[in-house]
């Protein structure tokens, strides 16, 4: 459990730097324009919150499942 959230994470993360990589661009001219920055990054929020919800959902089903019936 613990591995596949770090994974999101790491994920999550990763699109960040790559996206801060295009904003550092040495000419003006080849960088990203902000409004796209907005849209990348409220999509990598999206994902990464959708993909932790997910994740959230899958470990309760799988917690309720070795739960004993009494």
């Amino acid at each position: 459990m613990d591995d596949e959230n770090f994974s999101r994470k790491e994920e999550c993360l990763s699109s960040i730097l790559s996206l801060a990589m295009e904003c550092t661009r040495e000419s003006p001219g080849e960088r990203i324009n902000i409004r796209e920055v907005v849209s990348k990054l409220l999509k990598i929020r999206v994902n990464y919150l959708a993909n932790m919800a997910a994740t959230r959902e899958r470990n309760k089903n799988v917690l309720a499942r070795q739960q004993p019936i009494d």
